[in-house]
């Protein structure tokens, strides 16, 4: 369980494939949370860590051709090209075109205890 940012289509497909709660999907009514989508893969990895803490991001994903024209130094491009912030590990997986990441602990404030 947790939340994932992933591109639209592949959002869509995390829905049903898993129990994971994502962030955008290709539905028009979700502007807020697609919006989101965009300015994590397309900003600068700053901009991202902002993203990821204001969703409590727990997963990211993204496609070897998603984002295709992402210009350099946007998150999407830093993402592909095997180099990202130091707040994201790369998961293994078996499909060599899907780019997995956890967000590493500590970046969100501790919950106070009950």
């Amino acid at each position: 369980p947790g939340r994932l940012l992933a591109p639209l289509d592949l959002g869509a497909y995390a829905i049903g494939a898993t129990r994971l709660q994502v962030v955008g999907a290709p539905y028009h009514r979700n502007n807020v949370g697609n919006l989101a989508v965009y300015r994590f893969f397309l900003g600068q990895p700053d901009q991202g860590v902002t993203v990821a803490k204001t969703w409590q991001l727990r997963y990211v994903a993204l496609r070897a051709d998603d984002f295709g024209g992402a210009a350099a130094g946007t998150l999407a491009e830093a993402l592909k090209r095997g180099a990202p912030p130091p707040w994201l590990r790369r998961i293994p997986t078996r499909e060599r075109a899907l780019f997995l990441y956890r967000v590493q602990g500590g970046l969100f404030p501790k919950q106070p205890a009950r």
